[in-house]
């Protein structure tokens, strides 16, 4: 396992309390080697099962509202399953992932201390074991920063960063797909870096 490796994880809640949130949706991907692989994890809750176990905040129902038709449709698309069945789910694509690749793999989200506190409690509620341990829970907005100052190291000034060139859409899979893609990409900068480096001083050595 490489930092290279890593699942990206994102819930969208029905509040911003952590951990008692409702979950509404979870969306996963995988990164292998620094590249997006065809292996992705998208779940509806069901919103009256998932509120039994988690807080609603008229609040945060209102935003979701205000964000235009593609998310009222989403909170409305009845396809949806009850928060034991979604949980299962997945823990098995957790664990199908590790068995596939060999390892545990960490889970990046934006915010550990919201995302996967919030799932976790759940799990518990639920009397069902965390398919993570606490130690592989990784924070987006830390390794972003991480990376953005290993470039800026490297002689790269960046003006953007992940907020700023990345407006949250608020769909699980989307925004777990493009937290992953911003990892990836900075991941790959740093690597086109640290080879034209190897480059230069291959050649001021060459006699």
């Amino acid at each position: 396992m490489t930092p290279l490796d890593f699942v990206s994880l994102d819930v969208e809640t029905l509040d911003q309390a952590s951990p008692s949130a409702a979950i509404a949706t979870i969306g996963a991907v995988v990164v292998i080697g620094g590249q997006l692989i065809d292996k992705t994890l998208y779940i509806r809750v069901d919103l009256d099962d998932a509120s039994k176990y988690g807080t609603v905040s008229a609040d945060t129902l209102l935003w979701h509202i205000k964000q235009g038709m593609e998310s009222l449709k989403e909170l409305a698309n009845p396809d949806r399953l009850p928060l034991v069945e979604a949980l299962t789910t997945l823990s098995s694509w957790l664990h199908n992932i590790e068995a596939w690749h060999g390892s545990i793999l960490p889970i990046v989200t934006r915010d550990p201390d919201f995302d996967l506190s919030i799932v976790a409690d759940k799990y518990r509620k639920l009397g069902q074991p965390i398919p993570w341990k606490y130690c592989n829970g990784r924070s987006h907005r830390s390794r972003s920063e991480d990376l953005e100052w290993i470039l800026q190291q490297l002689g790269e000034e960046r003006e953007t960063s992940y907020i700023t060139s990345h407006p949250v859409s608020h769909h699980a899979l989307a925004d777990a797909t493009e937290q992953a893609k911003y990892l990836c990409n900075l991941l790959a900068d740093i690597q086109i870096r640290i080879e034209a480096m190897k480059t230069r001083t291959a050649e001021a050595t060459t006699p």
